[in-house]
This record gives structure tokens, sequence and C-alpha cells, in this order.
């Protein structure tokens, strides 16, 4: 039992046992890892923002004009065009801002209202209403085919007058065909975001930069509804003997002389860009094996 003094039993052989002295050694590798300057890229995103509309007869698309691609859903979309740096801006924001109107330029007007014929507005119903708007555009492409053709019965004075004769036809027959296939307006939009590099040393390094969402745009680096558009850095890295007052025997620099810098999205290269790194001051990590 416990606590109680165990008695010699006899015919008990006792033999002692030593115990073996083993021997431990720690090896001490001694490192300086110099930090790297503080380094801020500042970027644009070029991206677009594609607004479709769905025609008031696209149903009957493929019936009247032969056509089965007409746009069935109205949405917006968006698309990644480009990243480049920029000089850095005192205008400069953080997409987790959520400022995402910018820069706005229109690249495509939108369409005018059709000048539909009276029949086709005072239609019945929607099919009715399909098949006199779609003669409507097939006696405007018989009319452009006969001015060319110089069949035309009231044919333009001059070339200056035919071009504008031909220009408002093909007005006309877009803007009364987009009632079947939909419409499609593209604006440019630009946002500037900076990152800053992050100062680990290593010969690869990456990182998510921001994300870009199909329906949002360009959206912070946490947020998850976007896929990432990383920054890859491939550092060059070198060794020294410690230049450190109290530096240890054996005791070396870790630095990176130089890196290449790349933004990639969907495994395409949108930038690149190449850095000369200088430290600025050093600290000393130990690392036993």
């Amino acid at each position: 039992m416990r606590g109680e003094v165990l008695k010699k039993r006899p015919n008990t052989q006792y033999k002692s046992c030593k115990m073996k002295s083993f021997s431990f050694s720690f090896v001490l590798m001694l490192a300086v890892i110099l930090p790297l300057q503080a380094q801020t890229l500042t970027c644009r995103i070029n991206y677009e923002e594609v607004e479709t509309v769905r025609g008031e007869l696209y149903q009957y698309s493929e019936r009247y004009l032969g056509i089965n691609n007409a746009i069935k859903e109205s949405g917006i979309t968006y698309r990644l065009l480009s990243v480049e740096e920029v000089q850095p801006d005192t205008n400069t924001t953080h997409l987790k801002r959520k400022n995402r109107v910018q820069n706005k330029k229109q690249t495509s007007n939108p369409l005018h209202l059709p000048a539909l014929s009276e029949d086709a507005l005072l239609a019945s119903n929607t099919a009715k209403k399909a098949e006199i708007v779609a003669k409507q555009i097939y006696h405007i492409r018989d009319a452009r085919m006969a001015i060319l053709s110089g069949e035309s019965e009231h044919a333009p004075a001059d070339g200056k007058a035919m071009e504008l004769t031909l220009r408002e036809l093909n007005r006309q027959e877009e803007e009364l065909t987009a009632l079947f296939l939909g419409t499609t307006r593209s604006t440019t939009l630009q946002k500037t975001i900076q990152y800053t590099l992050r100062d680990t040393v290593c010969e690869m390094l990456t990182d998510t930069m921001f994300r870009f969402s199909q329906f949002v745009g360009p959206v912070s680096a946490d947020d998850l509804s976007g896929e990432p558009v990383q920054i890859v850095r491939h550092n060059l890295l070198a060794q020294r003997p410690s230049t450190q007052k109290k530096a240890k025997k054996g005791e070396t620099e870790t630095y990176i002389t130089g890196s290449r810098i790349e933004i990639v999205f969907e495994y395409k290269t949108m930038a690149e860009k190449q850095l000369r790194i200088e430290p600025v001051s050093d600290k000393t990590t130990k690392n036993k094996k």
C-alpha cells in the first residue's frame, strides 16, 4: 500500500541498477533576417459594367427574324479589363470603403425609342405587334437595298444625301431589331487601390490583393463573393556574414536583393513590375534544431 515501508522478502536477491547517462546536444542556428522597407503599390483597376436589357418582343425573334440568340434576361455583369500601376494619388480609396462609383465613362449610347408604325402601336396583342414590327424591318431593308442598287423611285440627290438617308435607315432598323434582340450598354469603370507589400523573407510569396465579382465588380480581399486577384512576389535572396556589433559566431544575414511582382487573375498576368529592395534595419531570429 501507498505510504508503507516495503520489507525485504526472504530469498530475494536485489541487484543495483545504474542509469545510463545520455548526452543531448542542441544546435543553435543564428540568423539575422533584415526587414524590408515598407513599399506600397498604387494600382488602378479598369473594369467594364455590361448592362443587358431584354427586348419587348424577344419571344418572337426566331419566328420572325430567324435569330435564336436574343437576350432572354435583363441584368448587370462586370468584366475585369486590366490592372495597372499608377503614381500615388491623394484621392486614393481602399476597396473596403465600398465606393463603387468612380470615373464613369459611357462607351455606348443607349438606343432611342424606336419609331413604331401606327399599326404596331395599336396592335391588340404582343404576337400581332411582333408581326407588324418584323414587316417594318423588312420594309426598311428593302428600301435600303433599292437605294444602293439605284432602283429607288426617290433616290437621294447626291452622295451626301444618300449617306444621311442610309444612316437614318440603319438607325431605324437597329432600334426596331432591338425590340427582338434586346440591348447591351457598356460602361468603363475605374477604381484605385493601395496594397502594402508584406516584409516576409522567402523566395516566393502569394497573397490576395483584392477580389473581383462578376456580379458586383471589385471587392475587398476578404469578400468571398469574388474570385481572387493575387499578387505573386518572386524574391531574390542572399546571405552574408552578420554585420551586427553583438553578432555571435556563425550568425548570418538573410535579405532580399530584388523582387519581381506579378498580379494574376484567373491564371492570367494582368501586370508585372521589378523592384529593387534595400534593407533598412535588422532583427535577430533564433531557430533550434
